[in-house]
């Protein structure tokens, strides 16, 4: 007998000289080379399709995994969830295997031994899964890695995502990465898990989770593939490249197969459009192949390798990574305006970041040393990890809060506490958990002044009446350990702050995403102006909204809030770790862009609004250096989403939220820049022209339409340090007796003018918006170019509403021959009123009707009709309107007939 064959432990360094024996090509008797069966691509295929073959219940190999004690521990797995052949539903033949449920999970494994674990070699196992009836339980598929003693190994195991398909096949996948020593065999669990065996948190306290009683999953197609080991990296550690510096892409190949393997990469951006892509031979021995992809544009990219072979697709990663314009050359450092919350770092990773904060000009980090796997034990080797990173931090002027994110599971089984309800540790014996505290206070306390009491806000805690005492208890406890210790409180900007009892403390509010970015300015409204506050903006889930909707929302909250004047900005941790083996730290898209916003405002206020259409933003943004503009549109119509004005001498840039630039240039003395969705910065603008721009308008902003002279002001605000003086002229309604156009003006500094006009207008003028357009010749610090500038008042009447529409009439033969039009009209005031209302058509008498004494609040309709109006009047316009019958009151309108 082969002496590796006695030996099981010791059968896969035999194998390894087999496979060395074949890279020496020794044939088989197929004259290929002879490799084992757990070095094919291919390792295992279950297609369940042997029950006419066999009398058992269940497929050769599998097991059903059930609580046997005192063999088998396995609670919430009953033996009356018996797993089985099933012939009612298959993908492939008659066959597949059912795991159904009378309450309790179900689990049927493959056998230890069955299929042996090539050592470094990756796996992927896909099967195609459907589910029935099932409410609150889900199906799940999981690959682990058992040792010699087929017992698992210690985080050597992945799970698909939970399945519910709702009756519909649907595929499954899960990769297990081969970076374990030991391990000997694989193994292969379907599962259908009730909510205590696959929710991720604990209970809480009188919580009761549902189960479901007459619910199924059956798997079919289970096939268990070696994939070839693959990565694929950026030129940058934390894949955040910042120009001059453009983005490369580093990928390996490792593939114990000897298949002949292609690689294909597509790099895409953040509206999933391919960029650029190429393709090429996989290379041998696990070489690394560098490629620059041909970027055009800045921003957040996902770069993905497959491999593939005559076959199809037999591997795949994916890395994100971000290309950032240089810093601007007069930024300032955010100080602790800006930062991120953190809730665990990798040690892989402690040294990667205090770069990338600096490079997203972040000056605050919020840090959880709390976790659920901390225990004592751990603690001092915790300690001594983060110290690198806590002292660099600092001496870069950080502002570090060290966060309780929830009680460790060790404390929890000591004191018997819910992990999130940490106040509740005052209540308990101070020996049972300040040892998982005082370790790390009595290293960083001197250094570290603020930490923050739990990471999410407590409702039942928020609104004890005793919440200040406890607050006061834990900063006692704190100051036996650390001089001058701040305690924070993690709050909700759902539940409201006491103006008073807030200020003893310091306060972390979360902002949840369903506020919407326009209600964000009135959220410190009732804060008193000395409180200690930081901000936590939750975002819109990029999966169900979109990435770039993430990245919009991220822009339009900060400003808002920056106009609201919060000082203290922080957003969950903006990259995510790649799920491969060298787990590295890609960047999500909010990265970039919260890098651009926070190098754009940092140093400025908003000063004032600038005006634009009803529907958009424009917030003057006024700073050392060059000032600028800051702009969305929320509503409007994008045909009339422009800035059409002068804002400097020269051209304007502007910038996108990922940092791409493009100048304007001013034509005929006019900026003209389109407002979208995705806001914008407008650099270069002089901000005191803006300023002006937007303090000027016309008064009154309503007018009444009676033929009559009309006085009217224009209102100047001076925003410069010096006097202004100039002349200006009303171009704008041309056709109205305007007195006077022209006048000369000077107003002080800071103060405000106004300058009167008297206008009138003809008995036609039709009701609605009208644009004043002012033509100023300025002269202030400086003389300034011709300056238009505008503003919209209504012409109407006040009481009365006019609504009018129109529809075609048929003759006797159905032949549409004549147009009727309609007129509601409504009366809005607090008198009676007596009326006329016409409708005039080209080439028809002008039609009109009485109204007599219509009373307040109530309508009437009138209706003229036009023979063959239908034909005739097709593409024209109509004049319809309302007189008054006692006095000059007109009300015009123009109905269109398409």
């Amino acid at each position: 007998m082969d002496r590796c064959a006695q030996i099981p432990g010791r059968r896969f360094g035999c194998w390894l000289l087999s496979v060395a024996a074949a890279a020496a090509l020794a044939p088989g008797t197929d004259g290929q080379v002879t490799r084992p069966e757990s070095a094919q691509r291919v390792v295992r295929a279950f297609d369940f399709e042997e029950r006419a073959l066999t009398l058992e219940e269940v497929p050769q190999h599998w097991v059903r995994w059930v609580h046997l004690p005192p063999r088998f521990e396995r609670p919430g797995y009953p033996r009356w969830n018996a797993s089985s052949f099933d012939d009612a539903h298959a993908v492939s033949g008659d066959y597949s295997v059912k795991l159904p449920t009378k309450g309790g999970s179900t689990a049927l494994v493959l056998a230890s031994d069955v299929v042996l674990a090539f050592p470094g070699a990756d796996y992927r196992v896909l099967a195609q899964a459907r589910t029935e009836g099932l409410e609150h339980a889900r199906g799940r598929m999981t690959i682990r890695y058992l040792d010699r003693n087929q017992q698992p190994i210690p985080g050597a195991e992945a799970s698909s995502d939970l399945i519910i398909s709702d009756g519909e096949w649907t595929p499954v996948h899960v990769d297990l990465i081969g970076e374990h020593e030991g391990a000997d065999s694989i193994q292969v669990a379907l599962e259908l898990l009730q909510k205590e065996q696959h929710m991720t948190r604990e209970k809480a306290a009188h919580e009761t989770w549902l189960e479901d009683v007459n619910g199924a999953i059956w798997f079919d197609d289970v096939v268990i593939q070696q994939i070839p080991r693959v990565t694929i990296r950026s030129n940058r550690a934390a894949n955040l490249i910042v120009a001059p510096e453009t983005p490369s892409l580093h990928t390996t190949v490792q593939d114990l197969t000897g298949e002949s393997l292609r690689c294909r990469i597509e790099v895409r951006d953040v509206d999933g459009r391919l960029v650029t892509h190429t393709e090429f031979a996989a290379p041998s021995l696990g070489r690394e192949v560098e490629w620059i992809p041909e970027l055009t544009q800045y921003g957040w990219y996902d770069g993905r390798l497959t491999i593939f072979n005559d076959r199809g697709v037999v591997g795949e990663r994916n890395v994100h990574f971000a290309w950032v314009p240089e810093r601007r050359r007069d930024f300032v450092a955010s100080g602790a305006h800006f930062g991120v919350s953190v809730d665990e770092i990798l040690p892989a990773h402690r040294d990667h970041i205090p770069l990338l904060l600096s490079q997203i000009n972040s000056g605050a980090l919020h840090y959880s040393v709390w976790n659920r796997d901390l225990t004592l034990d751990g603690i001092g080797e915790f300690v001594e990890g983060i110290r690198g990173l806590v002292s660099e931090l600092l001496e870069e002027g950080h502002r570090i809060t060290f966060v309780l994110s929830r009680a460790p599971d060790e404390m929890i089984r000591s004191v018997h506490i819910q992990e999130h309800e940490l106040f509740q540790l005052l209540e308990k014996d101070r020996q049972d958990w300040l040892p998982y505290l005082s370790r790390i206070v009595d290293r960083f306390g001197q250094s570290v002044r603020r930490w923050q009491i739990g990471s999410t806000p407590d409702p039942t805690f928020l609104r004890s009446p005793e919440i200040d005492l406890r607050l006061a208890m834990m900063e006692e406890i704190l100051q036996t350990m650390a001089p001058e210790p701040i305690v924070v409180t993690p709050w909700s900007a759902m539940q409201q702050l006491d103006p008073e009892a807030s200020l003893a403390h310091a306060h972390t509010v979360k902002v949840p995403s369903m506020f919407h970015a326009s209600a964000l300015e009135t959220l410190r409204d009732d804060w008193p102006e000395d409180l200690d506050a930081t901000l936590l903006l939750e975002l819109p889930d990029p999966d169900v909204f979109g990435r770039r909707a993430a990245t919009i929302e991220l822009v339009k909250r900060i400003i808002q809030l920056w106009r609201s004047g919060a000082a203290q900005i922080i957003i969950e941790r903006p990259w995510t770790i790649s799920e491969d083996r060298i787990h590295q730290m890609m960047p999500a898209p909010v990265l970039p862009v919260y890098r651009t916003v926070i190098e754009r405002i940092t140093g400025r206020t908003i000063v004032g609004q600038f005006p634009t259409p009803e529907g958009c933003y424009a917030f003057i943004l006024d700073g050392p250096g060059d000032d600028a503009i800051v702009a969305w549109n929320e509503t409007a119509d994008p045909d009339s989403a422009w800035i059409r004005a002068y804002l400097a001498d020269g051209p304007v840039t502007l910038i996108e939220p990922f940092g791409n630039s493009r100048q304007v240039y001013s034509v005929d003395g006019l900026h003209e820049v389109q407002i979208g969705l995705t806001p914008i910065f407008i650099e270069g603008v002089d901000v005191n022209l803006a300023r002006f721009r937007s303090g000027f308008r016309v008064e009154p902003s309503f007018v009444a339409s009676t033929a009559s002279r009309h006085d009217m002001h224009l209102v100047l605000t001076n925003p410069w340090s010096t006097p202004i003086t100039g002349r200006l002229r009303i171009n704008e309604p041309a056709d109205w007796n305007v007195s006077p156009r022209v006048q000369s003006f000077s107003v002080a500094p800071g103060a405000t003018r106004r300058l009167p006009f008297e206008s009138a207008f003809g008995v036609g003028e039709e009701a609605g918006a009208r644009t004043i357009e002012v033509e100023f010749d300025l002269s202030a610090d400086r003389r300034y170019p011709i300056v238009l500038l505008e503003d919209d008042i209504e012409l109407g009447l006040e009481e009365l509403q006019l609504t009018p529409s129109y529809h075609f009439l048929r003759d006797e033969g159905g032949v549409f021959r004549d147009l009727a039009v309609s007129l509601l009209i409504t009366n809005i005031g607090d008198e009676p009123v007596t009326l006329h209302a016409f409708a005039q058509a080209p080439g028809y008498a002008r039609e009109q009707a009485p109204i007599s004494d219509l009373p307040p609040n109530q309508s009437t309709m009138k209706r003229f009709v036009f023979p063959g109006g239908a034909t005739t009047l097709r593409g024209r316009s109509l004049r319809v309107g309302l007189v008054h019958a006692h006095d000059l009151g007109r009300l015009n309108q123009t109905l269109k007939i398409d």
